[in-house]
């Protein structure tokens, strides 16, 4: 029986987003198509069997998600003997301008939930070598698996006529992009027969070109990952930009591998993700290397021919499918240590639909329509009575309405899950409300963090930050409150310095 391997992510990808699915999640899974030792799957956390099948799996993979209950799920597993492993494909901490100043993955609290889960794994998967080198605090066990594309073409595809060179990328690259107008201006202007291809977000990327001749520009929109491959095999040159930022240096090198399964020759950023390229590609530095590169390319077919054959020849010895399997695999074993393979549940029902109500739950819930999610919730725990998740959300709904008895009355039904720690701490507030000595209770059922913030209210701030630290070495109010606790009482207190560089992680932004 092979073993079983589970991608756990959250909801599937839209628009942008969907080649950071395919490279981390779909093409792992791919590699191990029938595979006689793993069995590869991914697993949405909103799937109905969701529960089951995370604490039975081998072992499973969290993908950069900071849901409550992952908690819990993690320290399950782990009493149970399974390993839990975290994926960090991006760097978080150091996201740009292109969010919305109220997206959620700006606040400290979430981004310090993710470290805190990170710390609880067996073990970190990061898509780029500057990511392992950033967290090396996190965990001892940090492991780089490289963005893979699991179609490579053995021989170099052939390109039309002409001469079109082209970017595609998201608005997280958008000022990359922006640095180079000046240049990809003055080349058109100055070769009426090129064409430069961009596919990215339409509505931002048409006003920085309007200087260009629109016969001389073609736009394409976000499609499928397959209407992005399409994309670059029209074209003889990519262009990628890389200003130097904290977020940047996270990156993979994907897009050198893209444009070189295509038969695009390249023209990469001096950086530190895309100088180990340089014998693969024409780098530059600034806007003269830059139109120096190009003129070449355009100059010299030969030139291109002889580039994109070059990266071919790497990537097809570095980052084939095999390759990449391999240190995959090796992962894995290390992992697993030859124990036998759990059984798997049986799946108990096909759960796109309820899975699709469940996001629609969410949804509405986090918009603060508590009647809706609460009617939305009542109906799938009528269908499925055995599933927690809709349980825990249609608690939270009568928790928000202040219908403290029916939060009581569901408490009892729902122990030994990984959602008990979450509906303990909502039944403790409700009979806080309306049975106080009830409360004392469900403090057991808290997760020990949660009980430290009760229990200790009594004891010096410091033993406070001390102690939740220990289970959550991130906790972002327990780490700067002990940071400005030492430096006013102790300040040549030893603990400062190992402080300071966790506490620095928050500050990536500005780097």
């Amino acid at each position: 029986m092979p073993y079983s391997v589970v991608h756990l992510y959250g909801h599937d990808p839209l628009g942008e987003n969907i080649g950071q699915f395919r490279h981390r999640l779909e093409n792992p899974i791919a590699l191990f198509a029938n595979d006689p030792e793993f069995t590869v799957f991914g697993l949405s956390v909103f799937d109905p069997d969701f529960t089951q099948v995370a604490l039975a799996c081998d072992l499973l993979i969290v993908h950069e998600l900071i849901r409550p209950e992952l908690e819990p799920l993690m320290l399950l597993r782990r009493n149970s003997g399974k390993p839990t492993l975290y994926e960090i494909a991006d760097q978080f901490l150091a996201l740009g301008s292109w969010l919305p100043a109220n997206s959620a993955m700006l606040s400290p609290i979430n981004q310090a939930a993710m470290l805190n889960l990170a710390a609880l794994s067996d073990g970190i998967i990061f898509s780029a070598s500057d990511l392992a080198q950033t967290f090396a605090s996190l965990h001892s066990v940090r492991v780089v698996l490289e963005n893979n594309v699991v179609k490579i073409p053995e021989v170099m595809p052939s390109k039309p006529d002409g001469f079109i060179f082209g970017w595609a990328g998201t608005t997280t690259h958008l000022a990359d992009l922006e640095s180079i107008v000046p240049e990809i201006t003055a080349f058109c202007q100055q070769h009426p027969d090129v064409t430069f291809a961009i596919m990215g977000n339409r509505a931002k990327l048409e006003p920085i070109f309007k200087a260009i001749a629109p016969s001389q520009l073609e736009f394409r929109d976000f499609g499928t990952y397959e209407d992005y491959l399409s994309f670059l095999q029209t074209l003889h040159v990519g262009i990628a930009p890389l200003l130097p930022s904290a977020f940047n240096r996270g990156r993979s090198d994907v897009k050198f591998i893209e444009y070189t399964v295509c038969g695009v020759a390249s023209i990469l950023g001096k950086s530190e993700v895309y100088n180990p390229y340089g014998g693969h590609s024409e780098m530059f530095g600034d806007g003269a290397e830059l139109l120096a590169a190009l003129e070449r390319l355009y100059t010299s077919s030969q030139a291109r021919e002889t580039l994109a054959k070059r990266a071919l020849a790497w990537v097809n010895d570095h980052r084939s499918p095999d390759a990449i399997r391999r240190r995959y695999k090796h992962l894995y074993r290390k992992l697993l240590d030859q124990k036998p393979p759990a059984m798997l549940p049986v799946r108990v029902l096909d759960g796109t639909d309820l899975k699709t109500k469940m996001l629609q739950a969410w949804a509405a819930w986090e918009a603060k329509n508590h009647i809706e999610a609460l009617e939305i919730a009542q109906e799938l725990c009528e269908q499925y009575p055995q599933w927690q998740q809709a349980a825990y959300v249609l608690m939270l709904c009568l928790h928000s309405l202040e219908r403290h008895p029916e939060v009581l009355e569901l408490a009892g039904k729902f122990t030994h899950s990984i959602y008990d720690p979450l509906i303990a701490g909502l039944a403790y507030q409700a009979a806080q409300k309306i049975s106080p000595d009830q409360a004392k209770a469900f403090i057991p059922r808290l997760s020990k963090v949660a009980r430290l913030r009760l229990e200790m209210k009594k004891e010096s701030p410091m033993v406070q930050f001390e102690s939740i630290l220990e289970h959550h070495p991130y906790d972002f109010f327990a780490l700067k409150g002990l940071i400005h606790w030492l430096q006013d009482i102790t300040p040549t207190s030893q603990q400062l310095p190992a402080l300071r560089q966790k506490a620095a992680l928050f500050s990536l932004e500005n780097s």
